[in-house]
């Protein structure tokens, strides 16, 4: 039974050599950290005895601590180890090691690089584990023909491969071979089928999130519009082309189609009749099922649009020509010159300067040159009782040579001889002490 560290007495023989009576070899010692240690190097740092590119045909190794079979090794500085020129007609494979040598004639834990054997296909040499010697490996390193130089990209990490190398830890073993195979895996699968899609979706995206963002998302956007249900007239779409719409409505129904996904959901599928039931008087509670959605979309809307417009509609009179239909009123006042709703243009936009203190009026003034105009006025309260609303008698508009006031004094229609100053007034635009807003104008032709 051996028992240590103890302390030895220390005799002399007759020629004076000491002899000491607990003296044990390393052996013992080295038995003990095997049963309480796993082989392998620390896990922290991460860089721990990790092998990177040298200058040309040479590695280096960082410093660090490793446990070969019970030795401890320290490695206090980087270490510089030679690689062997490379094969003119093959490759190969060489590995890094950590070499537990405990024949009596060495006896020592160093760094080595054995050479593999240059193939078509070459593979990394076998670690010798027998007799006094004992290797890990610390990187597999791949020699292409004709290199004169070690990449990054060549050099294998094996610290953390169980088989070869593995961390140290205590008593109990923990095995990283299975989750290494996987990551090497994984990488492998990744590389060889969707390495190359990943670029190119990468690449799509990053040409889209640069420069102008807006422009290349209604770019990709436009891509995917069904051009078929385009027309490009105004004459296309009176005659009433089956799908069609005109092209100034494609970002509206784009938008429309968004907001009203979730009211077709609500639509009561029991009052839907085919065409041939409506017909025939079926129920008196049914109706179409092609206008299902529009009933509903009207039903959600038409309250806000109403007070939008304060009951301003629009249509066209006997002789077709497009125009408003004040508030309470059934005949239709054209437009100048029959003008289609569609080929109003906004011409102008006013915005006044921040009120503050419940100021009496707002005013401010435009110059518009002859013609007849529509003209749309709000104002907001940024606090108070009237916060973002428009009361009646609160907008007026003069200068002109003919003014019609449309419904709720927020639309007008205006007639102008020759160029004119438009005064717009928004008469007690505060109706707190603290109230604060702007006035808006839209002027549309």
């Amino acid at each position: 039974m051996i028992g240590y560290p103890l302390d030895s007495h220390v005799t002399y023989d007759s020629d004076g050599t000491p002899k000491y009576d607990r003296a044990i070899t390393s052996e013992p010692l080295r038995r003990l950290y095997k049963s309480l240690f796993i082989t392998g190097v620390l896990p922290n740092p991460s860089s721990n005895l990790q092998v990177y590119p040298g200058d040309g045909m040479s590695v280096n190794v960082r410093a660090g601590f490793a446990m070969v079979e019970g030795c401890m090794k320290l490695e206090d500085a980087e270490t510089t180890l030679a690689i062997g020129a490379s094969s003119d007609a093959y490759d190969r494979i060489d590995t890094v090691v950590m070499r537990l040598n405990d024949n009596d004639d060495v006896r020592s834990c160093e760094l080595y690089v054995i050479a593999g054997t240059p193939a078509t296909s070459p593979v990394r040499p076998e670690l010798t584990r027998s007799g006094s010697i004992y290797e890990i490996g610390l990187a597999d390193v791949y020699i292409a023909k004709g290199a004169t130089e070690i990449s990054a990209a060549k050099i294998t990490d094996t610290r953390y491969d169980t088989a070869r190398c593995g961390v140290i830890s205590s008593i109990s073993r923990f095995d990283t071979t299975t989750i290494y195979d996987q990551v090497l895996a994984d990488l492998a699968e990744f590389k060889a089928t969707s390495q190359e899609d990943f670029n190119d979706w990468f690449a799509e995206i990053r040409a889209v999130l640069s420069g102008d963002v807006a422009g290349n998302l209604l770019n990709l956007i436009n891509e995917k519009i069904d051009k078929t249900a385009v027309l490009s007239t105004k004459d296309a779409y009176d005659a009433n082309e089956a799908g069609g719409m005109l092209v100034d409505a494609l970002l509206m129904k784009i938008l429309l189609d968004a907001v009203y996904a979730s009211i077709d959901e609500k639509v009561d599928s029991s009052n839907v009749l085919t065409k041939e039931e409506f017909n025939t008087g079926v129920s008196e509670r049914g109706y179409l099922a092609d206008a299902s959605d529009v009933l509903a979309k009207f039903a959600a809307h038409k309250q806000a649009f109403d007070r939008s417009l304060s009951g301003l509609t629009f249509g066209k009179d006997e002789e077709g020509n497009w125009g408003y239909i004040p508030s309470g009123a059934d005949a239709v006042i054209p437009f100048k010159n029959g003008a289609s709703l569609a080929e109003l243009t906004l011409v102008t936009t006013l915005t006044s300067e921040n009120w503050t203190a419940n100021p009496n009026n707002v005013v401010e003034t435009m110059e518009l040159v002859a013609g007849d105009y529509l003209i749309f006025v709000v104002r907001t309260n940024g606090s108070g009782n009237t916060r973002g609303t428009v009361s009646p008698g609160k907008m007026t508009v003069t200068g002109a040579d003919s003014v019609i006031e449309l419904g709720g004094n927020c639309a007008f229609y205006i007639t102008v001889t020759e160029t004119k100053t438009i005064t717009i007034t928004a008469t007690g635009a505060g109706t707190n002490s603290d109230a604060t807003g702007k006035m808006y104008a839209y002027v549309f032709q």
